[in-house]
């Protein structure tokens, strides 16, 4: 670290206050005066800072870093926002590893923010008051907090600070159990230990150790953190002072308000744009109010202790950390001669009950996980909201590992493009009309546009009075098959505003108008659909198709009433007839949806055939060459699956699960160390995913590196603690670790 860097950590226990949109703006205006800024994301459970200066992705950050280290130095992980004197550091994905990061790790990272040379580093940390936040928040004597004007708030801004301090006194005081036995019947005791306050602390302290009352009071001589209102509707003077007072007579904390920033709705305008607000809005009362804060930084005597970092606590090792730390960067295989490449018969029966028993608990209790907030989506429907149509593990990837080895499962199946499975409602290939709608509104004043009038219908809180309306509306009209296509025309209407019940009404009413009318009863079976009504819907349409065998429509809205119910034999008859009447894929992409029914039936020959068929026709369909590298996977055409996997992850390097496939067909393919680095990649960018951790154990057992499957398995123990059995084992491990060999 520079002679003048300073660091601002900045946290706060309370979630949706704003800390990510201060610390960027706040980063932007110390670079707007030239200073030299790096910024660096550490909600690591949550990272999203990048989006906030208009970057969808990085291709790189602190998680690789963490976990697949290329350099010793955290500032070659920047990337350029665009911004002159400033660089980001980006979480690059949902990693929770403040939560979870090994002891080591964390040293790691501590070791390298305190050598990042600028003139200010900017710490955007996680919500919450868990060890790892306070750790990091407490690296300098002057964290700062971001809170709001609102009684919650202002509790968690007071309980973080809280935590901060007796996170400090079990660091201070860890070898003396005594002093720590006093802390924590304080703790517990709250008011009725002589009032709560620790002034009443540090007095009991000194009853039983001087020099331990001295070092606490020296510590909070010596912390000296500060808070910004945000977000701020009136005058928070009198909020400060409550503050303030409430810190210094129960904390014995001299703390400093730095100022406020005014409530503005522009900023959520410029975060849902992925705009830098400062840019966007710089004239603004709530830039002026960053810009103001951007001097106390510079100007202020408080900043000095911004430059103090606390690299005592960092230096007790982990249990673990022998035996991780030495080869966390070295290549796969490798050992030295008194490293962590074990034989010992016991340790690694252990590792292997760990593995197996992960690995079933996979295979039985765990869905697949949900995607990275940086990958392609899956796809979604109102069906898949009602059904739940969550992919199955039962399809997904096995890794075998050895003859007598565990099969891992990987969770990953095929993906459904956006909207693909939402029914399809037929349109009216005639215009004019409108009458019903006019009659609904009551005619409205001479010469008005029906379509101003529906304005007022898409209103949420006019729904209710059009419900009943319509209702009154259908007692009294008529039953014609003109009135059948006014009541199709305003049905359409509704689907076009997301008013699915007052759509299905009008189709409803469209088939009693015309029970053989083809659109009418596709309409109505579209509507039940999207409503969640499956079983009728397939009935409509089963009933629809007697008289309409030709349909396409109606039957490819019933192949995917099938599909929502995981009826994958039944759906894929449906889709086949579809594609046999040779109708445009565009709007029926029944070959892609018979694909992916064939995949989920565990026909992979089926499903690769018709996906290769798919991609030769269009090869830049990153949803059709996912869904054929996994079946190509299956059927053990590795050497195509890589190439395609390839392409989707450089064009979306946080897609987690084609990372993990791609680290699949590389295992099949012999080609071990690079499978082991893209399942690192892809556990960087999902931590919590236990089949993902699992797999990655298994490997690095395969391999020798005894190091590398002990963290996995420890993490997976972290995110499971209730699970007795890994609890058992891996305190089994540990004892195992701990005699000598």
């Amino acid at each position: 670290m520079g002679d003048k860097t300073r660091i601002l950590a900045i946290g706060g226990g309370k979630g949706g206050v704003g800390k990510s949109y201060i610390s960027a703006s706040l980063a932007i205006a110390l670079a707007q005066l030239g200073k030299q800024t790096v910024i660096v994301d550490m909600d690591l459970g949550g990272a999203n800072l990048h989006t906030l200066f208009g970057l969808k992705t990085t291709s790189r950050g602190i998680g690789d870093f963490i976990y697949t280290p290329t350099s010793p130095n955290l500032i070659d992980y920047v990337v350029d926002p665009g911004i002159p004197h400033l660089k980001l550091i980006s979480g690059n994905g949902f990693i929770p590893g403040i939560a979870n990061m090994e002891y080591f790790r964390k040293v790691r990272v501590v070791k390298a923010l305190s050598q990042i040379e600028a003139d200010y580093v900017v710490l955007d940390l996680g919500a919450g008051t868990s060890f790892n936040v306070i750790d990091f928040f407490t690296i300098t004597q002057s964290g700062i907090i971001v809170t709001m004007h609102e009684p919650t708030a202002i509790l968690n801004g007071y309980e973080f600070l809280k935590n901060v301090v007796f996170r400090m006194y079990s660091r201070e005081f860890k070898d003396k159990p005594a002093i720590t036995a006093l802390i924590d019947r304080f703790k517990t005791a709250g008011e009725t230990f002589a009032g709560g306050t620790l002034e009443a602390l540090f007095k009991a302290v000194g009853e039983k150790d001087p020099a331990a009352e001295q070092q606490m009071r020296a510590l909070h001589a010596h912390f000296h953190p500060a808070f910004i209102v945000n977000m701020c509707r009136a005058d928070s003077r009198d909020f400060t002072r409550n503050l303030e007072e409430i810190c210094r007579t129960y904390l014995s904390l001299k703390i400093l308000s730095m100022g406020s920033v005014p409530h503005d709705p522009d900023v959520q305008r410029a975060c849902l744009n992925m705009r830098p607000f400062m840019l966007d809005c710089p004239n603004s009362k709530a830039a002026s109010a960053i810009r103001a804060l951007a001097m106390e930084c510079v100007k202020g005597p408080w900043m000095d202790a911004a430059q103090a970092l606390h690299m005592d606590e960092y230096k007790t090792p982990d249990p673990l950390a022998s035996i991780s730390e030495k080869q966390a960067a070295a290549p796969a295989g490798a050992s030295d001669a008194g490293g962590a490449k074990r034989t010992d018969a016991e340790l690694n029966s252990l590792l292997m009950n760990f593995i197996t028993e992960s690995s079933a608990l996979t295979a039985a209790k765990l869905p697949a996980p949900a995607p990275s907030a940086t990958a392609p989506s899956r796809g979604h429907s109102v069906i898949e909201d009602l059904v739940g149509m969550d992919q199955q593990v039962g399809v997904g990837l096995e890794l075998v590992l050895a003859e007598s080895g565990p099969v891992i499962r990987i969770p990953v199946s095929p993906r459904l493009r956006p909207n693909v499975d939402q029914p399809f409602f037929m349109p009216l290939n005639e215009s004019g009309g409108g009458g019903l709608l006019k009659r609904l509104f009551g005619g409205g004043p001479a010469g008005s546009a029906v379509a101003a009038e529906f304005e007022h219908l898409r209103s949420s809180s006019h729904m209710k009075e059009v419900g009943e309306d319509l209702n009154l509306l259908a007692s009294k009209a008529g039953r014609t098959p003109a009135e059948s296509r006014e009541w199709i025309k305003t049905g359409l209407e509704f689907v076009t505003a997301h008013r699915m019940p007052l759509a299905r009404k009008c189709f409803d009413m469209a088939r009693q108008c015309a029970p053989d009318d083809e659109i009418a009863l596709n309409n109505y079976a579209a509507g039940l659909m999207s409503m969640g009504a499956l079983g009728q819907a397939r009935d409509v349409l089963d009933n629809g198709l007697v008289q309409h065998r030709q349909s396409a429509c109606l039957r490819f809205n019933l192949g995917l009433a099938h599909l929502a119910q995981k009826q994958y034999k039944e759906a894929a008859s449906c889709f086949v007839r579809v594609r046999s009447m040779a109708l445009g894929n565009a709007t029926f992409p029944a070959d892609f949806l018979e694909g992916y029914c064939l995949y989920m039936q565990k026909n992979f020959t089926g499903a690769e055939t018709m996906f290769r068929s798919i991609v030769s026709k269009d090869s830049g369909d990153a949803y059709v060459q996912f869904n054929w590298a996994l079946a190509a996977i299956q059927v053990g055409q590795v050497e195509s699956a890589v190439p395609s996997l390839s392409l989707i992850i450089n064009d979306s390097p946080g897609d987690s699960e084609a990372t993990a496939a791609r680290a699949v067909a590389l295992w099949r393919a012999d080609n071990k160390t690079q499978s082991l680095v893209d399942l690192g990649k892809a556990i960087i960018l999902d931590p919590a995913n236990i089949a993902f951790l699992t797999a990655h154990a298994a490997m690095a057992y395969q391999v020798g590196r005894l190091d590398v499957a002990i963290a996995d398995l420890q993490r997976v123990t972290r995110l499971v603690p209730k699970n007795e059995t890994f609890q058992r084992l891996f305190s089994s491990i540990r004892s195992e670790l701990n005699q000598p060999h």
